[in-house]
């Protein structure tokens, strides 16, 4: 199955070069349809975000032994105004279980077909809900298809 991959720069633009095509084999983190990934915006990224539109499943992983912990809040930007889903963060620590959401959660995590989903990704400290400066990133996904939005 194809998956594409993109990197978003903190001004929120493609970065160049970061967009890739990507074969996955079969397996639990694997899904049918577009697939997108965004990273804290720290100089070594300490987080990341996937986003598989097929189940609408979000996958939060802690990717460094920093000591810090991920956020990640979804919005549907589709409606006006924009309506807040869900957040959630990974307090497991480096290489450990990501944190995952799916449709067949239930609300809230069921995301509309066709419309703009928007993420925001930060690192937090241990235990807490201060963000860490400079680690925040956000990105517009098309739930469903590879449209930008």
């Amino acid at each position: 199955m194809s998956t594409k991959i993109v990197q978003w720069s903190r001004r929120g633009g493609i970065m160049a070069g970061a967009v890739a095509l990507t074969i996955l084999g079969a397996g639990p983190a694997s899904a049918d349809g577009p697939h997108y990934t965004l990273f804290t915006s720290d100089d070594n990224p300490g987080g990341a975000v996937e986003f598989f539109t097929d189940g609408d499943m979000v996958r939060l992983t802690d990717t460094q032994a920093d000591g810090k912990d991920v956020e990640v809040d979804v919005w549907d930007v589709t409606p006006e105004p924009d309506v807040y889903k869900f957040g959630f963060y990974n307090r497991h620590g480096h290489r450990e279980q990501p944190v995952v959401s799916e449709a067949s959660d239930g609300a809230p995590y069921d995301l509309a077909e066709g419309h703009c989903i928007k993420f925001r990704i930060r690192l937090v400290n241990d235990g807490s809900s201060t963000v860490v400066p400079g680690s925040t990133n956000w990105g517009r996904f098309r739930n469903g298809s590879y449209e930008n939005c």
